[in-house]
């Protein structure tokens, strides 16, 4: 049965279903800033990555922050996984999309990417993990944005040494409690389907005061 929920702004429909992702995921770590500087780590001075410590036991996702200075370039960039530190053993996992510069945008508004993982990741709460970032071509318009050492679990990484600094990064998990996709849907599509009768009336009222409908797909 479809398990409903209400509240006085949204409406929560659970639609049990096979599936088991959640988009991006939930941000579990991260640095968004302020920002002071940018460095172009990639390629150069490389190994370059960002140390993180989860609080969730899984990986879904890793966002990279970029410093966007010179229009019309563009590369494939590369994030890998390692636990503890670059090179410790096997990679956990890794993610490559091709990334190009949006236009130029200061250091304050970096451009962000995102990278998805094709399965989880099992983390380990408290261990040390490093994002590595890598590149296969030059990209001298598109440099990682540093902070000071805002991010108390971890540091920076470049040119293989840790730094008492921060990259702009962050990291997705997925809820394991409810397992399963956001997706949007019409009202006219979901009454179609068979929901609750008692939704015929309280749809068009939620919808009168402007409510938000999400559905989530939760595997059972």
């Amino acid at each position: 049965m479809n398990k409903i929920s209400l509240c006085t702004f949204s409406l929560l429909i659970l639609i049990p279903m096979s599936g088991n992702a959640f988009a991006h995921g939930l941000v579990d770590q991260g640095n968004t800033g302020p920002f002071v500087s940018s460095l172009n780590v990639v390629p150069n001075f490389q190994p370059a990555g960002q140390e993180f410590v989860p609080q969730q036991n899984n990986l879904v996702g890793v966002d990279i922050f970029l410093h966007d200075f010179a229009a019309g370039f563009s590369g494939t960039f590369t994030v890998t996984i390692w636990e503890n530190q670059i090179g410790n053993g096997a990679p956990l996992g890794s993610s490559t999309t091709v990334v190009s510069s949006d236009g130029l945008n200061p250091i304050s508004n970096p451009q962000i990417e995102h990278f998805d993982f094709a399965t989880p990741i099992t983390l380990q709460i408290g261990t040390k993990y490093v994002i590595q970032i890598e590149n296969t071509g030059v990209v001298p318009g598109l440099q990682l944005v540093r902070s000071p050492d805002l991010y108390s679990q971890g540091d920076s990484i470049f040119d293989g040494v840790s730094s008492a600094s921060d990259w702009g990064f962050r990291t997705y998990y997925q809820d394991q409690t409810v397992g399963g996709e956001f997706i949007s849907i019409e009202t006219t599509s979901l009454l179609i389907a068979g929901a609750q009768t008692s939704l015929v009336w309280i749809l068009p009222a939620m919808l009168a005061a402007g409510a938000t409908i999400i559905a989530v797909r939760r595997k059972f």
